[in-house]
């Protein structure tokens, strides 16, 4: 397995990508994102066992505008201080490089999926709203639906840029289990 750290450019400065690319090669890939925490060795070891069965994949470093760093399980103050910065824009943005960067490896749209631990679900949840995904998957993912959510504003008002899988412009045209979340969101 080839492991690198790439240095992706955005418009919000470089930030870290994690990589691991295995023997041979592969046909599909996935972008792992990190929970609240950051970028910890567990996030790396999945990245690595993402490889190891064959898939290429990749962790953007999403805490790059606050400088990066990693916060232990509890660090509630710290963790608030990785946050400084990023907006949902802003993650979309960041997801989209790394999207850019596997495009640049070979791999179409359709190859290419997310997962998500913890904050890092909802950032999941919200890169299949927002980018051409051929999966997306998210582990514990809080704050996705809430009255507060920026992604639930966005969605029930229609700006969003794009909508999931080619949907068309209401929740009734979305396979049953997102139109059931969308339901609850637009009335949250």
């Amino acid at each position: 397995m080839q492991i690198t750290d790439v240095t992706l450019d955005t418009v919000d400065g470089p930030m870290r990508l994690y990589s691991c690319v295995p023997e041979g090669g592969a046909p599909r890939a996935v972008i792992v994102i990190h929970e609240a925490g950051g970028m910890i060795d567990y996030i790396e070891d999945v990245t690595r066992r993402f490889a190891d069965v064959g898939f290429q994949a990749v962790a953007p470093a999403l805490f790059h505008r606050a400088g990066g760093g990693t916060a232990a399980y509890g660090e509630f103050e710290k963790v608030a201080q990785l946050f400084e910065g990023l907006t949902d824009a802003g993650i979309v943005i960041d997801v989209g490089a790394a999207v850019a960067h596997l495009h640049e490896q070979g791999f179409a749209d359709e190859s290419i999926g997310i997962v998500g631990f913890c904050w890092g679900g909802r950032v999941s949840f919200l890169a299949s709203l927002e980018l051409a995904l051929g999966a997306a998957v998210g582990f514990y993912g809080g704050g996705i639906v809430s009255p507060r959510s920026e992604v639930c504003r966005r969605w029930s008002s229609g700006r969003t840029s794009s909508r999931p899988h080619g949907s068309g412009s209401s929740a009734t045209s979305m396979p049953r289990s997102r139109s059931r979340t969308w339901r609850r969101c637009a009335r949250a």
